[in-house]
C-alpha cells in the first residue's frame, strides 16, 4: 500500500498562513493551535539583497514515528498508508510525543487536557480529496501525494534547477 505525505516547496511559499487557517477550521482547533506551522526565516542580506523565506512545517508522518514509539498509552499508531494517528480517547496528556517530535507536530490542547496532532485530514484523504492545508495553498507550495510521487516531484525540481544553473554531476530531465 502506498504511503502518503506532504511536501513543502520553499521557493513558492509566501507566508500567507492560509494553510494554518484551513487546518484550524478543518480540525475545529482553538485559535492558538494549528497542525501546520508557517515559519519566517529572515529577512537577511545575501549577496547585497534582502531575502526572506517562509517554511510550512506539517507533521511528517514519519516512517518510524518517534511520537508513537514513546507513547505510554499506545495512543499513536501508524496506518499502512503512512498516516500517523493519535487516538485522543487513549491519550493521557503526558506530552512525551511532543518532546520527541523533531517537527513539533503533536500539541497539547489545554482545553481538552490532552495531545492532538495532524491526521493528514484522513477524513478528506479517504474520500479522494487533498488535506485542507494543501487544498487551500493558492501558490501551490504544498503538495500532497504518495511518497513515491513526492520523491519524483522533488527529483524533477532538482534536475530542472541543476539545468538552470548547470550544476555538474546532476542529470537534467530529457
Amino acid at each position: 500500500m502506498p504511503e502518503y505525505g506532504i511536501m513543502a516547496d520553499l521557493e513558492r511559499c509566501i507566508g500567507c498562513r492560509a494553510c494554518e487557517l484551513a487546518c484550524r477550521n478543518e480540525n475545529q482547533l482553538p485559535e492558538t493551535m494549528s497542525f501546520i506551522r508557517n515559519v519566517r526565516i529572515g529577512p537577511e542580506i545575501m549577496d547585497g539583497k534582502v531575502v526572506m523565506y517562509f517554511v510550512s512545517i506539517p507533521c511528517m508522518h514519519c516512517g518510524r514515528a518517534p511520537c508513537a514509539e514513546v507513547c505510554p498509552a499506545r495512543a499513536i499508531k501508524k496506518r499502512p498508508d503512512g498516516i500517523v494517528l493519535l487516538d485522543e480517547t487513549k491519550c493521557i496528556g503526558c506530552k512525551y510525543c511532543m518532546w520527541v517530535c523533531p517537527f513539533g507536530a503533536p500539541q497539547f490542547n489545554a482545553q481538552l487536557g490532552r495531545m492532538q496532532k495532524c491526521r493528514l485530514c484522513v477524513q478528506r484523504v479517504e474520500k479522494g480529496l487533498e488535506p485542507a492545508c494543501v487544498k487551500t495553498c493558492h501558490v501551490k507550495a504544498l503538495k500532497f501525494g504518495t511518497l513515491e510521487q513526492l520523491s519524483e516531484m522533488a527529483k524533477l525540481k532538482a534536475a530542472r534547477r541543476a539545468a538552470l544553473f548547470k550544476i555538474p554531476g546532476i542529470m537534467t530531465p530529457t
